[in-house]
Order: structure tokens, then C-alpha cells, then sequence
């Protein structure tokens, strides 16, 4: 579920992340598939019907690589749960994460 109004409806969620094991900063590292989901309604112009949609985004040191890219949907659309991160690294532990960085 994605802290946001809506991942907390349902609406958006997080249905498969993959470790690319990128080597280099610049080079892709991460992809995540993102599962949109709106039910049927009745709206202003009539009939809204339900709309499933998934969206593929590239991830690599700096950000999102390109544009996220409209995809079929995976068969299992069962949303991830992310592990919570600590609220803030040790300068220890991030001094080994990112040795680059390091004074």
C-alpha cells in the first residue's frame, strides 16, 4: 500500500519490485509495477465503467529512468508491503552504504 490517499483507498498499489543489481549509479536498478484500479460509477456524463491499468517505472540512482510505461497486467495483482525503513541511518551504517560519501 502506498501512503497516499490513493493507496490507502485501493486505488494504487505496488504489485511487483524488482533488484536489478545495476553495478553503476546511471545504469537501471530497481522496477516496480504500479496496479490503478477505479470502480464503475455513475458520473456527470453518465456511466463511468471499471478501469484496471499497470504501469511499469525504471528506477536508477538518480530517479526514474525515461517515462513510466503502460503494461498488461500481471495475474497476480496482490499488493506489496513494503518493510518499514528506520526513521534515520546511523552515519556509521550510511558511511558503509554509500562509501563515496564518506568524509
Amino acid at each position: 500500500m502506498l501512503d497516499t490517499r490513493a493507496g490507502r483507498s485501493g486505488g494504487i498499489a505496488v504489485v511487483r519490485a524488482e533488484d536489478l543489481k545495476a553495478g553503476a549509479r546511471t545504469n537501471p536498478m530497481a522496477e516496480l509495477v504500479f496496479h490503478m484500479h477505479s470502480d464503475a460509477s455513475e458520473g456527470w456524463f453518465g456511466q463511468v465503467d471499471a478501469m484496471d491499468a499497470c504501469y511499469r517505472a525504471t528506477f536508477n540512482y538518480y530517479g526514474v529512468m525515461g517515462e513510466p510505461g503502460r503494461i498488461h497486467c500481471p495475474e497476480d495483482l496482490t499488493p506489496l508491503r513494503p518493510i518499514p525503513l528506520p526513521p534515520r541511518v546511523d552515519p556509521f551504517v550510511e558511511s558503509y552504504l554509500h562509501p563515496e560519501d564518506a568524509p
